[in-house]
């Protein structure tokens, strides 16, 4: 499977940029280059605008900024390699944060940590650099949240980031996970969160976390 979920299809004809039907506020450059069939620079776009977000994300997800670092890496690669596969049945948004998700599994792979990959740096280091600072309240919400995050599986870790951080809709988190494979409904996910909330707030109060 392609990193992107999309089953390695052969890539689509070049298509308009009215046929993605995706909003084009921040992405409308992205789009128009992607419609256009250069690829390259819509990826360059795309990472430019998402990327802090990704790299947030990664962060907080794996917990380790050289093993984020190397998820990032991953997720610049794959992202040149498979914007041309983008079909619009999402935003890109939920595409870029999908081709994330997938780069974190690979990363925490036994694989992954033996074989140590070499990444293609000529064609990633084109790409923009992903720094950039968070707000102050942001910054202190994560610090908060890591205290309890060690406590938590994978899975909710995944979702309290994609919800709580990142402020992805549950459609797009629904997208998010069926990019890697994980077939779950909206309803089912807000249960599920639900239910973490009760456990986070549990484990806050035993952990003394905002006290």
């Amino acid at each position: 499977m392609a990193p992107d979920g999309s089953g390695g299809a052969a890539r689509p004809a070049r298509r308009s940029l009215a046929a993605y039907q995706i909003p084009v506020d921040r992405d409308g450059v992205a789009l128009s280059l992607l419609a256009a069939g250069d690829r390259r620079g819509a990826a360059a776009e795309l990472v430019r605008v998402h990327g802090p977000r990704v790299r947030e994300y990664l962060g907080a997800l794996l917990r380790d900024e050289d093993v984020a670092d190397d998820a990032y890496s991953i997720f610049c690669e794959w992202t040149l390699d498979a914007i041309g596969r983008y079909r619009g049945e999402a935003s890109l948004r939920t595409w870029a944060f999908g081709v994330a998700f997938n780069a974190a599994r690979r990363v925490r792979s036994d694989a992954y940590r033996r074989r140590k990959r070499t990444l293609r740096w000529r064609d990633v280091s084109e790409l923009p650099d992903r720094r950039a600072t968070s707000s102050a309240a942001r910054e202190r919400a994560a610090r908060r949240l890591d205290e309890l995050r060690r406590h938590l599986s994978d899975e909710d870790q995944n979702l309290l980031a994609l919800r709580v951080e990142q402020r992805l809709e549950w459609g797009e988190i629904v997208g998010v996970l069926a990019s890697g494979g994980q077939a779950v409904s909206s309803a089912a996910l807000r249960k599920r969160f639900e239910r973490l909330k009760d456990r986070i707030g549990k484990l806050a109060r035993e952990l003394g976390v905002f006290e």
